[in-house]
């Protein structure tokens, strides 16, 4: 027994010494962001270094790897991925790993977290524009913000990360990753609509020029193609959210109220596919 608790330790002391060398060193500096969160379990969560370990009790961890949206090889995504999580990982590592660890494709807005009473809406907020030459508008003064933010906050389908309720599980965190990818394809789709309806808007005008311009700048393959991507996604969705559902509903620590939470993300992206079909 007294030998078994020394080979613990060594493999302990060993695994320590791989992530404090692998945060030193990285084939790949700055080309991926991480993020690491680690949370207590009873509704606080706090930042922390990227050594891929466990928490201990009611804490769990979330990693993050965000890889550069331009990178369109595959084996490049691969290699980027095998020097975020091995080492310190192995493969069969990951696969027990008691932390939840997720890779994207660029930023996925909302996915995160933000410090409490930051929130953009926590106020009513002053465009830029409309500051007078003093530097503060008539009247009042308030956060500054510009117009495009605003244009954002005012068409996107979700609160801001201020406003994200913190995970008190790794059932509410796995909801959470979820929504927020639905919501980033409700964002995309009500962009599309805008951008549709800016279309028809223009072409009712007659504009020849604008109309040529269109033609030259393949403006319809672009937007025709935009949405078969978003198609694709949302169909590719609709298949493996009822399987996550299958395999959550089997872990006993995975709440009810939880999987109640994915079948209304279930409906919600086959209500999207109904609304993309009719464009």
């Amino acid at each position: 027994m007294e030998v078994d608790h020394v080979d613990a330790e060594g493999e302990e002391r060993e695994a320590s010494t791989s992530r404090r060398n692998y945060r030193e060193k990285s084939h790949y500096p700055g080309a991926v962001r991480r993020k690491a969160y680690i949370f207590d379990g009873d509704g606080n969560y706090y930042n922390k270094e990227w050594d891929l370990s466990e928490g201990r009790g009611k804490e769990f961890c979330w990693y993050h790897v965000e890889l550069p949206r331009e990178n369109k090889k595959l084996s490049q995504s691969a290699q980027y991925l095998i020097d975020v999580l091995c080492p310190p990982l192995k493969l069969q590592d990951i696969l027990s790993l008691n932390s939840v660890i997720t890779v994207s494709l660029g930023r996925v807005p909302r996915l995160g977290f933000s410090p409490a009473n930051e929130s953009l809406l926590s106020e009513i907020p002053v465009v830029e524009g409309s500051i007078n030459g003093n530097g503060g508008e008539e009247g009042r003064a308030g956060m500054v913000i510009k117009e495009h933010v605003l244009d954002f906050l005012l068409t996107m389908n979700h609160w801001e990360e201020a406003d994200n309720p913190v995970p008190r599980s790794v059932s509410n965190l796995v909801v959470h990753i979820i929504d927020s990818h639905m919501g980033h394809l409700e964002d995309v789709m009500t962009k599309l609509e805008l951008e549709l309806d800016s279309v028809e808007v223009e072409l009712d005008r007659g504009c020849f020029a604008l109309k040529k311009q269109w033609l030259d700048d393949r403006k319809f393959p672009k937007m025709h193609l935009n949405l078969q991507r978003l198609l694709q996604v949302i169909a590719y969705g609709e298949q493996v959210f009822p399987k996550v559902k299958e395999k959550c509903s089997s872990k006993h620590w995975f709440a009810n109220e939880d999987i109640n939470a994915l079948e209304e993300l279930i409906a919600r992206i086959r209500r999207l596919k109904e609304n993309v079909w009719k464009h």
